[in-house]
Formats: structure tokens, C-alpha cells, sequence
């Protein structure tokens, strides 16, 4: 008998709320059976919806990437002389592909037009 009314009443093992109000709802003069009970357990209202917090790995995530990823200023020089030679090329009537012209525009930080 007890196993049954256990298996019956699992699912509101985490919403004693619901168990109350079929207590409250319960005729003292007859014992309900475990499906009644469980049938009166169901007629409880829905509890309120609370969002859950944001998650604190998201929130660790996001501290490191302020103190530990900073914007990386451009680099002049050297590291940006194969973009003024592709501009060059394609200026001088050479093929060179569209994407290619367009890092080479952006990293020398200009615009440009490509076709």
C-alpha cells in the first residue's frame, strides 16, 4: 500500500504545495484512494514562474575576457606591408582577389571599392 501511494505521488515529491492543497481539499469521513489523492494533487495551481539567475559561468567568462582579451591596437610597419603591396598590385592592373584587396584596405585602414 505505501509503495503504491509512492509511486503515485512521486511527481510531486519537489511541490509539497500541491500536497497541501489536496490536504486541503480532502473529506475527513473517507481516505481517498492514492489516484484520487494524486488526481486532487494535480488540481493544485501552477507555481510562479521565476527565471532562473544568469549562470555564473557566463558571468566568470565574461570577467576574464575584459581582463585578460583587450582590443589589440593595429600594428604598424612591417606587419602591414603586404597590404600597401596587394593595394599596389591591383592599382597597377594586377589580378588579385576581392577578399585579399579587402583585408588589405582594412587593415591599412582605408576604404575602398571592390569590384
Amino acid at each position: 500500500m505505501k509503495a503504491n501511494r509512492a509511486r503515485e505521488l512521486s511527481s510531486y515529491a519537489e511541490r509539497p504545495e500541491a500536497i497541501e492543497h489536496a490536504l486541503a481539499l480532502l473529506d475527513l469521513d473517507e481516505p481517498p484512494t492514492a489516484a484520487r489523492f494524486r488526481d486532487l494533487c494535480s488540481t493544485a495551481p501552477a507555481p510562479p514562474f521565476r527565471a532562473n539567475p544568469e549562470p555564473k559561468q557566463a558571468l566568470r567568462a565574461a570577467e576574464i575576457r575584459r581582463k585578460y582579451l583587450r582590443p589589440v591596437p593595429p600594428r604598424a610597419g612591417r606587419e602591414r606591408a603586404w597590404a600597401a603591396d596587394m593595394v599596389r598590385r591591383a592599382d597597377a592592373g594586377e589580378r588579385v582577389s576581392k577578399y585579399g584587396l579587402r583585408l588589405a584596405f582594412d587593415a591599412l585602414g582605408r576604404q575602398g571599392v571592390v569590384d
